[in-house]
């Protein structure tokens, strides 16, 4: 795997922390109850691809298919809900960055993201600001990796197969 292969050394070798956390149940609260953290270190060397509880679970358990229209709660529930309480509990009410990998077409997406700033969250949104695309990102990646890391996206999400160039990503994975 790329990550594991290329990314997880450099972020070794900068000390820089690599916490991985998903849910353990289908609920998650506020407070971090649900939350499993997978790995939380300065020298990783593991990605974990599924968590105790997946997104694909509570679909099955709920009878549904992802949705391609609405509110995108998917992202809401295999990230914001698992994430939230661990920056909060890192950040112990002081004021963070949440940096957004948003490309240079998403600015909706950044927008409706900054919704949800406050006084202690700051969202922000680097290639938006280079005006870069995912192709310019890429191109940066492969530059410093020597490879490509592929785009992160759930294997059956609708949004993955938005155009012909994600579809045949997706399918070679």
């Amino acid at each position: 795997m790329a990550v594991e292969e290329h990314v997880l050394p450099q972020v070794s070798a900068a000390g820089i922390r690599f916490i991985q956390v998903a849910r353990g149940q289908r609920h998650v609260t506020t407070a971090g109850d649900g939350v499993v953290v997978l790995s939380d270190s300065r020298t990783p060397t593991r990605l974990y691809i599924e968590g105790g509880y997946s997104l694909y679970q509570e679909m099955t358990e709920a009878g549904t298919v992802p949705q391609s229209g609405g509110a995108r709660l998917c992202s809401v529930h295999a990230k914001g809900d698992v994430l939230d309480p661990v920056i909060a509990r890192i950040t112990r009410g002081h004021p963070y960055r949440h940096v957004m990998g948003f490309e240079a077409g998403e600015q909706r997406r950044a927008d409706k993201d900054a919704l949800f700033n406050t006084d202690r969250r700051t969202g922000e949104y680097p290639l938006i600001d280079w005006g870069w695309s995912r192709a310019d990102a890429i191109d940066y990646t492969r530059s410093i990796l020597g490879t490509s890391v592929g785009k992160s996206a759930c294997t059956f999400c609708p949004f993955s197969f938005a155009n012909k160039s994600s579809r045949a990503e997706n399918f070679a994975r």
